[in-house]
């Protein structure tokens, strides 16, 4: 039987929020190459009348199915980290680590999809958005706690 690592739902909370799943990121977020154009915007020479701070945009609304799925996908998708984590650390051939890195992501991206409620997409959106909303965050980590509390007991 594998021994259960439990994780402190503040401590992982905070590292998906510091550190969202890298590779669906960089998947999801690479945009088609787009033919650079020559135009140029034209100088001014006047300073804007008033600055203005960009408004931040609102955080959707996630409703509590999608927090669940968060949780449950991100618990699995942190021992997943853990355990490639652990067999990187001895690794120092670079063909080795990538090919370690690319199982990972796979798994990674397996396990959120397979997770009901929930599409890589929503994940990624729910990941940034509670890097950027406090109580989005406390409600990832309470719902965190209560899933772990249940697998304790």
């Amino acid at each position: 039987m594998i021994p259960y690592r439990t994780f402190t739902a503040a401590t992982l909370a905070a590292a998906l929020v510091a550190a969202p799943v890298s590779f669906v990121a960089a998947q999801e977020t690479a945009a088609p190459e787009q033919p650079e154009t020559t135009q140029t915007a034209p100088e001014t020479t006047q300073a804007p009348e008033t600055t203005q701070a960009p408004e931040a945009a609102p955080t959707p609304d996630f409703d509590d199915a999608q927090i669940d799925a968060f949780a449950s996908a991100a618990l699995k998708v942190g021992e997943i980290q853990q355990k490639y984590g652990a067999q990187l650390q001895g690794v120092e051939d670079e063909a080795k680590q990538q090919e370690l890195v690319q199982q990972a992501d796979t798994e990674i991206r397996q396990t959120i999809e397979e997770t009901d409620n929930l599409t890589v997409e929503d994940y990624l959106a729910i990941d940034q958005a509670a890097a950027m909303d406090e109580e989005l965050t406390q409600r990832i980590t309470q719902r965190l706690q209560q899933m772990q509390a249940g697998n304790a007991e």
